[in-house]
């Protein structure tokens, strides 16, 4: 757990805030109506991919610094009255088989061929053709 206590303040991003132009300064144009007569509508993606948090100014540079780094960064949000504390382990291969109690597999002289060069996660799809690492 690196940022602990962080408050949302935006999910999703922020819309450009354009000043109004000062109308008395400037005549008005006359402009044609389009001949379509419609406005085209922004469209707004249904999961943001953005969200803005209020931390203090050193987790702002361990984010920035994680973020330059392609740390890939999970954020676990709980509600707005939730202020209890919570304490974490660090998390290795060896604390996941000491805490559920995975016995260490036995050294053989024997393995599976070819060696996995990269784990897959198994597709949604389950009418898809199974993934394939790339070679």
């Amino acid at each position: 757990m690196v940022i602990a206590d962080a408050v949302v303040l935006k999910v999703g991003t922020f819309e450009a805030v354009v000043p109004e132009p000062d109308t008395a300064a400037a005549p008005v144009e006359e402009v044609a109506p389009d001949a379509g007569g419609a406005t085209p509508t922004p469209t707004v993606s249904s999961s943001p991919q953005s969200i803005t948090l209020i931390v203090n100014p050193q987790d702002t540079v361990i984010l920035n610094y994680l973020l330059l780094s392609g740390a890939k960064i999970s954020l676990a949000l709980r509600g707005a009255g939730d202020s209890q504390a919570i304490i974490t382990d660090p998390v290795t291969l060896q604390y996941i088989m000491d805490s559920k109690n995975i016995p260490v597999p036995a050294k053989l002289p024997y393995g599976m061929e070819p060696r996995l060069q990269e784990l897959l996660f198994p597709a949604f799809n389950p009418t898809a053709a199974p993934a394939t690492p790339q070679q």
